[in-house]
């Protein structure tokens, strides 16, 4: 159960898990904050840290519909997808859990380097949906910002 507090304006959100806790090696500690800017951005800062080498997703799940309010699945559905990458790791359905595998996307339902529709991706994805973790494309310069997703 997470446990929250607003202090100086931001949503915190802690989480602590113990060692062995779904499986998991390590004590892990999360920090989720939230804050609202002055320019009306939403910025989310999360920190982590365990107590052993263990498999950590601090994945947010927050949906935005940006065809706008009241628009329904339909026009959500005519959002577009792509991801950067050419592995993921997969997992064990209906728990959703890593089994420690990477796995290459081609030829796949996970295969979204190329922009598709949503209409047209989700009806060929098993199980629950897109909820995977994907390994993300590294660019040739360090200091240059890495496309992750659109």
């Amino acid at each position: 159960m997470w446990d929250g507090y607003v202090a100086d304006g931001e949503l915190v959100l802690t989480y602590s898990s113990k060692d062995g806790e779904e499986g998991y090696p390590g004590t892990f500690q999360a920090r989720i904050t939230f804050r609202l800017t002055c320019k009306n951005e939403l910025v989310v800062d999360y920190v982590g840290m365990t107590s052993k080498s263990t498999p950590v997703n601090m994945a947010l799940n927050m949906f935005f519909n940006l065809a706008g309010q009241n628009t329904g699945e339909s026009e959500l559905m005519n959002h577009s997808i792509m991801v950067n990458a050419e592995e993921y790791m997969a997992i064990k359905e209906p728990e959703r859990r890593p089994v420690g595998l990477i796995k290459n996307v081609h030829r796949t339902c996970l295969d979204l380097r190329v922009p598709r529709l949503l209409k047209k991706a989700f009806p060929i994805v098993p199980g629950f949906g897109y909820n995977h973790t994907f390994k993300l494309l590294k660019g040739k310069e360090r200091k240059a910002f890495n496309l992750a997703a659109r």
